[in-house]
């Protein structure tokens, strides 16, 4: 796992303290946040978050979540009510600058929903706030119906980088995205790999083939009623884990070919899944007969109702590929399969506790990176196993929560003291014993890195996750839903996006 670099004992004296405002208080933050901010103090980060904020409506949710932890709970907590959950009012900023300046706050960490991530971020940058945004950079509402919302996913990201460019000329702010994927050492390997055969023989990345699975089930008022990143907004799969993913192949598409000769642009093709396929693909008929019995999920929407629903929520798979051309010439080819509606481990209709760690979700990745005649690499995860809390779940062999291998095969012929074939696992990559799951420790690498820079003992241009170097993979996303509307309704039209290279 990445590290934060050492630092001489003389130069402890001038770093600065990191007070964080901790914005939204949902799972994440109680499983993530608070559990590695207490991890850094016990490492000797001077860092505290005796505040935090949340909307009102979620406060009933919020405080059951507090009262089952033993610590780590913000010392103040302010329930907001702004007159849009997208925008921030003139009393909403009044109320978060007031909490700035009583707790002397330093830096932000953003944890809500992505539609509400520009207005926060805004504010933040505003002050001259450090900031740390939960990814995707932003979406918005109905971006998988609507041309403006999907476009409008790209200018966001314009408007959050000039107010991050201007905030750096009167501060020394730092704006990390925790996109996790970069922090673990199997993919700090593959970029490492595809940088010494470009650089040893000039060979540009020319396929990338990436998938990964949520393994999840949802059926029928399961699907409009329970919240779950962004499917009831209008947006979905891209938006949630699915950005990962799109981070690294933008990150592989810059590695694998040399500033002078990068693509001129993408042409990005998508077809996206929505929910009413969901229930096409398998009515409500169909649960009964499989299941049994009366199940209140399969009661409260007939199937016309959850198809007609279905089609303005957000995608539960995206399939998308692209282009990288240069002169006219196709130099890389991608293709993504991005899916939540996969093999799960879920077997009852009765609701879990937990929808995002205890619905029997079964997660598998693979990845195929290919250099032309030089190089081939492979990635692969997966997991037979949901329930990842229990101790003993931490394996890395096949099927465990931690399983995660990198093959790597070479031209030994035409590439000096390369071996043929290799083969790495995670596992040893980051030194675990099995005491974390390999994605945890992803996040504590990510936040660590954060407070580093936000302490002063890591410069800001040795960020691996800045936010100023993602825009290529925010119009990879933005390019997928506009291709999706453009598509149209009978998906018969040819929804061709071409995002140019900017960076």
């Amino acid at each position: 796992m990445k590290h934060s670099p050492k630092f001489a004992a003389s130069a402890q004296a001038l770093l600065r303290p990191v007070v964080l405002l901790q914005i939204g208080l949902g799972p994440h933050w109680v499983r993530t946040i608070r559990k590695h901010l207490q991890e850094l103090r016990a490492e000797g980060y001077d860092v505290t978050c005796p505040a935090a904020v949340e909307l009102a409506s979620a406060g009933p949710a919020v405080e059951a979540r507090l009262s089952e932890i033993q610590d780590g709970r913000p010392h103040e907590i302010v329930y907001l009510e702004p007159i849009s959950p997208y925008h921030l009012d003139a009393r909403t900023e009044a109320q978060l600058d007031r909490l700035v300046r009583k707790h002397g706050i330093s830096a932000v960490a953003v944890s809500v929903p992505p539609e509400a991530h520009l207005a926060y971020a805004l504010w933040a940058l505003q002050r001259g706030l450090h900031l740390f945004l939960d990814k995707p950079v932003t979406t918005r509402p109905n971006a998988v119906t609507s041309l403006s919302a999907a476009r409008g996913i790209l200018s966001d990201f314009d408007e959050l980088a000039l107010a991050y460019a201007r905030a750096q000329q009167e501060h020394p702010v730092c704006a990390m995205l925790n996109a996790q994927r970069p922090f673990m050492p199997v993919f700090a390997k593959v970029f490492d790999c595809v940088a010494e055969v470009r650089e040893a023989t000039g060979q540009p990345v020319t396929n990338i083939t990436a998938a990964h699975a949520d393994g999840q089930m949802r059926v029928g008022g399961e699907l409009v009623d329970v919240a779950y990143h962004g499917y009831s907004t209008g947006s979905g799969k891209l938006a949630h884990s699915g950005y990962h993913v799109i981070d690294v192949i933008a990150r592989l598409l810059k590695t694998g070919t040399w500033v002078h000769a990068r693509p001129d642009y993408l042409l990005v093709h998508a077809s996206l899944r929505q929910p009413d396929a969901l229930v096409a693909a398998m009515p409500r008929l169909g649960w009964h007969k499989l299941i049994g019995g009366s199940h209140a999920s399969l009661e409260d929407y007939d199937d016309a109702e959850l198809v007609m629903l279905g089609r303005r929520m957000g995608e539960v798979d995206a399939h998308v590929s692209m282009e990288a051309i240069r002169d006219g010439s196709v130099m890389t080819t991608v293709n993504l399969h991005l899916q939540h509606d996969t093999v799960s481990a879920r077997a009852t209709l009765d609701p879990p506790k937990n929808w995002y760690k205890g619905s029997g979700r079964l997660k598998r990745e693979l990845w195929h990176i290919d250099q032309g005649p030089m190089q081939g690499l492979r990635i692969e995860t997966l997991q037979a196993e949901d329930r990842h809390d229990r101790a003993e779940a931490k394996g890395d062999q096949l099927g465990d929560p931690n399983h995660l291998e990198l093959v790597r095969v070479q031209n030994s012929g035409l590439i000096k003291g390369a071996d043929r074939l290799s083969r790495y696992s995670a596992a040893t990559f980051a030194g675990e014993t099995g005491e974390h799951l390999l994605s945890e420790r992803a996040k504590m690498a990510s936040l660590t890195e954060f407070v580093a820079c936000a302490e002063g003992r890591l410069p800001v241009a040795q960020l691996t996750s800045d936010l100023s170097t993602h825009r290529l993979g925010v119009a990879i996303m933005a390019a997928a839903y506009e291709s999706h509307i453009r598509r149209g309704p009978d998906r018969m039209g040819a929804g061709m996006v071409r995002v140019e290279w900017s960076e």
